[in-house]
């Protein structure tokens, strides 16, 4: 497709003056090789790096990416431009949402996956897409070796969500991990790693913060789709999932 920035030019009055059509111009990859291609996207997320990517019930296909910054002509030492990109519903793509985060020791798929993770359940929700009945509901078990490190001495992240600031740095602090924030206001909305995620001892956990009382944290965009879930869960026969 040739890129395209304009839609139409509409007048004062509201009348479309010029439309701009879509305009192929060549064919990149044949179709299988494009449906091959999301497959393994979507592996990505459902059994790799992206998992926390992952939403329950919806096709998401995407990738990770992690790059080491530089400084004086040398790599900094656990400080990355961490991203994520993924499109979803990944068979009939309604959304591309990319996720840059600069200038933190996370991988992509520990820091950008989750943020776009988020973005992504509340557009397909306000774009009114249901879940789809043969989609997974569950993450698949992840790949060895992929985007994360073997954990020397693991330990199991506090949740700290709804908390005020001061609070959650105390908490995260006396079970041994660094704090990191993003955002302002008194609260935090959200944080990764999320609770219990068992990580190693003295990682650092960021969090979310935001300026107003009850405003959404993931475990309430979680809630939103429980409904959606559970009606699929019935048609289906099996047993209603709580999602993490």
């Amino acid at each position: 497709m040739k890129p395209q920035l304009v839609k139409e030019i509409v007048g004062p009055s509201g009348k479309v003056l010029e439309p701009f059509k879509e305009q192929q111009v060549r064919r990149v990859i044949s179709e299988d090789t494009s449906t091959r291609e999301r497959e393994i996207l979507e592996g990505v997320v459902t059994n790799g790096s992206g998992r926390r990517a992952f939403l329950p019930g919806y096709r998401v296909a995407g990738k990770t990416g992690t790059a080491q910054k530089v400084a004086n002509g040398a790599y900094i030492q656990g400080e990355y431009v961490a991203s994520f990109i993924g499109f979803a519903p990944s068979n009939d793509p309604k959304l591309v949402i990319l996720g840059v985060v600069d200038g933190v020791p996370f991988y992509g798929g520990a820091v950008a996956a989750p943020m776009v993770q988020s973005v992504m359940l509340d557009s397909l929700k306000y774009l009114g897409i249901k879940p789809d009945l043969n989609a997974p509901l569950t993450p698949s078990k992840p790949m060895p070796g992929l985007e994360f490190a073997p954990i020397k001495k693991a330990a199991a992240v506090p949740s700290v969500l709804g908390l005020p600031l001061a609070e959650a740095d105390k908490v995260l602090t006396q079970a041994g991990f660094k704090v990191m924030t993003e955002g302002s206001g008194p609260n935090i909305l959200d944080q990764i790693p999320t609770a219990d995620s068992q990580v190693e001892a003295g990682s650092t956990v960021l969090l979310y913060l935001g300026g107003e009382a009850g405003a959404p944290t993931m475990g309430h965009w979680w809630e939103e789709v429980d409904e959606d879930i559970e009606a699929i869960q019935a048609l289906q026969g099996r047993t209603p999932l709580t999602a993490p």
